[in-house]
């Protein structure tokens, strides 16, 4: 029996060296995850006759990445809690665990990665009688490291490719949306116009928007496309495109904003809509006329205090086709008034306690800062948002506006 054992020891060692030197080659070649699992199994199949195999691994979840020769079908199976809570290797001869399909195994080995288990391997054998497992499992448990580390280390930059392109995307997103916004805002005796827009994570749509007219009037609008990243950057894009061609067209607020939503309907899918609000401010009548596409309502400020929301308009753009009906608002300016434009990641951002921001304390402040200038609202308005939210995170990017008539 000494004899048999040393003779088996050896066999294992030579064999480890030859199957190593296939694996290696493989793994060197490039070989897919799907092939290397292959080789993986034919290499215990040929040399250790084992005639069962599963592999579980770990993406995000558990699960069974291949079976070969089982009974029961794995491939919906959970892994069970008393395996996942063992980090040694597991013998199945009399297994009386949480799921009883696994008793077809002979043993189960755990696969390590940078101390973390990232594979359970289970193994069977139709004659068992020539299986020595103290010489076995360290051939076992080197090939199976070796195998599975090696398709770690494919998923890991598969990660970090997918990773670098959306690091790229969203550059290229970020860039298109900068592009959006206008170079330069006016400030002048007549008028100041201040902006700040603080960016999420993840690029959204939020744009915004000055166009002067030959006239000395003219247009600031806010907006906020559905989505994030490319496509809600191009789709912004091609909205802020279509809406400078039309202001120079000549088209009036409500056939801008029919034409918006057409374009909007028959090009884009799934469901993208745009939130927008426009304004036309005509300066020698003292006029603000204004439509509102399902946005956040902008709120108007006099110097006496008295406030209004600028809801008047029609829905939000883009998912119908033609719209129910488009309002137009007209209000009546005053010296020193202030316009407010936002989008919802201010309005919407929460502190710890998971309290909104709100409408309420956007208003108070502009009450507060009635006699500051464009610049000076925004940037006690971000204070204040930063100084509530108190570290917790922005849900969305934000974007204001601030217009003062002076």
């Amino acid at each position: 029996m000494k004899g048999k054992t040393i003779h088996k020891k050896v066999d294992y060692k030579s064999l480890e060296l030859s199957s190593l030197q296939e694996i290696t080659l493989a793994i060197n070649n490039n070989l897919p995850e799907e092939s290397l699992y292959k080789i993986f199994y034919f290499t215990l199949k040929t040399n250790l006759n084992v005639n069962k195999f599963v592999v579980y691994s770990f993406d995000e979840i558990w699960k069974c990445t291949l079976q070969y020769g089982a009974k029961t079908d794995f491939i919906e199976k959970k892994l069970p809690n008393d395996i996942l809570e063992s980090n040694s290797i597991l013998y199945y001869f009399n297994y009386s665990g949480e799921y009883e399909g696994f008793s077809e195994f002979d043993i189960a080995i755990p696969v390590a990665y940078k101390n973390k288990v990232i594979a359970y391997i289970f193994l069977g054998w139709a004659d068992k009688s020539d299986i020595y497992f103290p010489s076995i499992v360290p051939f076992l448990r080197t090939v199976s490291n070796i195998i599975l580390v090696a398709i770690e280390n494919k998923k890991m930059a598969r990660t970090e490719i997918e990773r670098e392109k959306i690091k790229k995307e969203l550059e290229i997103a970020r860039s298109v949306q900068n592009h959006l916004f206008p170079k330069k805002l006016p400030n002048t005796d007549k008028i100041q116009i201040a902006a700040t827009y603080l960016p999420h994570d993840l690029v959204g749509g939020d744009y915004y928007d000055f166009i002067p007219t030959i006239d000395n009037n003219f247009y600031i609008c806010i907006g906020d496309v559905s989505g994030k990243g490319i496509p809600a950057a191009l789709t912004m894009s091609n909205f802020q495109a279509s809406l400078h061609t039309m202001i120079r067209m000549g088209l009036d607020l409500q056939k801008i904003i029919h034409e918006l939503n057409h374009q909007l309907f028959t090009t884009t899918q799934n469901g993208t809509f745009i939130t927008f609000f426009i304004a036309y401010i005509d300066l020698k009548e003292g006029l603000l006329h204004y439509i509102n596409a399902g946005h956040n309502f902008p709120v108007l400020l006099f110097k006496n205090n008295e406030f209004w929301e600028l809801e008047t308009g029609t829905t939000v753009l883009g998912p119908i086709k033609n719209l129910p009906f488009v309002n137009v608002g007209v209000m009546e300016l005053q010296n020193d008034s202030t316009l407010f434009l936002y989008t919802d990641g201010l309005n919407e951002t929460e502190n710890k306690h998971k309290i909104a921001f709100g409408t309420k304390t956007i208003i108070e402040h502009l009450k507060q800062y009635k006699n500051a200038s464009a610049e000076e609202i925004n940037t006690q308005l971000v204070n204040k948002l930063d100084k509530f939210r108190n570290g917790n995170p922005y849900a969305d990017d934000i974007t204001l506006v601030t217009c003062k008539i002076l």
